[in-house]
């Protein structure tokens, strides 16, 4: 069911009795799905920027949006599923095989993107985080 279709299917449930935790849940899958087509859109016209700026012989725009290879490596750690509990940033560093102040570098820079967030010592993924995993195929063997 398309975002529009999902939307249109709450508005005509008002007053059906649905309850709020329902809702809750209807509203949360619409956000997640909204968050992936808005990363979706924002790299297509990093895309189309590339390509324009390619067409005219130019210096393509810095993609702000880049992860570097030492994030992505912390991506891929913490995408697996081997981690009854979140990760600390210094057992990915140590899995990585990086001194931990490197790590909570690229983690700083993974939080400034919203990729990730921390909680206490640890990190986990956002959505726009598990989107950006699966849809650059980080964890393709």
């Amino acid at each position: 069911m398309s975002l529009v279709e999902e939307i249109d299917s709450l508005i005509n449930d008002i007053g059906t009795g649905l309850t709020e935790s329902n809702i809750r849940n209807r509203l949360t899958a619409l956000k997640e799905q909204a968050e992936a087509v808005e990363a979706a859109l924002q790299r297509t016209e990093a895309d189309v920027k590339r390509l324009e700026a390619d067409a005219k012989g130019e210096k393509p725009p810095v993609n702000e949006n880049a992860v570097a290879e030492v994030g992505k490596d912390i991506l891929r750690i913490l995408a697996q599923p081997y981690w009854p509990y979140l990760p600390s940033v210094a057992e990915i560093a140590e899995r990585i095989g990086i001194e931990k102040i490197d790590a909570e570098y690229h983690v700083d820079k993974l939080v400034e993107k919203r990729i990730v967030e921390r909680v206490r010592s640890s990190i986990k993924f956002t959505i726009k985080g598990r989107a950006y995993v699966v849809e650059n195929n980080l964890l393709a063997g």
